[in-house]
């Protein structure tokens, strides 16, 4: 097929992003094993595998690219709490494709609410997030902080419609920290 040699990438139990790794390696050889396999007499992935294959690497590659922007040395913290956001609206969306890819993003989703529960009551998260130029202008909206923050952490209060999706230059931002 006069393609350059590759290996497939394996899986490794104790890192998640393995798994992606390999299937994202599985797909792009795809031809390549179809015709070895052929050659070989031996069985390969049918459609709906291939497709599964497809719609699994669709849910975990957000995942990757916020697990590679975090482990960056050059990313702030200012990044976290709407990048949780981002993935939990993604898993949050109904996929149309089948009924196993909805019940894994469920259960991911489920999963990442409750290591990620108490985020957005560091007060450090909220307010570097909220002082960097990249969301000044997204509002509450990009980080799920609820307009009050129990437990002694902080206090963000949005003046003049803090409901609304986007802050403006007039509304005013109160933080109190305990």
């Amino acid at each position: 097929m006069n393609m350059p040699t590759k290996k497939l990438v394996q899986d490794v139990p104790t890192r998640w992003n393995s798994s992606f790794a390999m299937l994202q390696s599985l797909l792009e050889q795809k031809q390549v094993l179809g015709a070895y396999a052929a050659e070989h007499d031996i069985p390969t992935l049918n459609v709906q595998q291939w497709t599964l294959v497809n719609n699994i690497i669709d849910t975990l590659g957000p995942f990757d690219d916020v697990t590679k922007e975090v482990s960056d040395r050059k990313t702030s913290a200012a990044v976290i709490l709407p990048m949780l956001t981002m993935l939990r609206r993604l898993l949050a969306r109904q996929h149309t494709a089948s009924i196993g890819i909805q019940t894994m993003r469920s259960s991911m989703l489920t999963s990442l609410n409750k290591r990620f529960e108490d985020a957005a009551t560091y007060k450090n998260l909220v307010l570097s997030t909220m002082l960097d130029p990249r969301f000044k202008h997204k509002g509450p909206s990009i980080y799920d902080v609820h307009t009050e923050v129990g437990g002694g952490q902080a206090q963000v209060d949005a003046c003049g419609g803090g409901s609304s999706p986007m802050w403006t230059s007039t509304q005013k931002i109160k933080i109190r920290v305990h």
